[in-house]
């Protein structure tokens, strides 16, 4: 068992301090940041602590998906496709809830 004495106290307390700060400085320092310009002009910063995934999910993956804007064209063919083919095969004909031009909107 080992003994402390005064003249350790000091020591001890400078040791404790330093091995706290080691410790917690990763809590303290930010994480990286990016920032880029949006089409409206504003500068738009993301902080990469929070993307692109949440906790036990592969980010790297999700980075290889297309961006929304590049999946529009194809989702409204195979809407297209899925109309036709349900109207062929049953004579039901589908309509959309809400206008086909918010399918894509900021709100969804």
């Amino acid at each position: 068992m080992m003994r402390l004495t005064l003249t350790d106290l000091p020591r001890a307390a400078v040791l404790l301090v330093v091995a706290a700060l080691l410790t917690g400085s990763s809590a303290w320092s930010s994480s990286p940041t990016s920032s880029y310009t949006d089409s409206s002009g504003q500068t738009v910063t993301v902080d990469w602590a929070d993307y692109p995934a949440h906790t036990g999910q592969d980010g790297e993956a999700l980075l290889e998906y297309p961006d929304q804007a590049e999946l529009e064209p194809g989702a409204r063919q195979l809407m297209d496709v899925l109309r036709v083919t349900i109207s062929d095969a049953s004579g039901v004909d589908l309509k959309a809830a809400e206008p086909e031009s918010a399918w894509f909107g900021d709100e969804n």
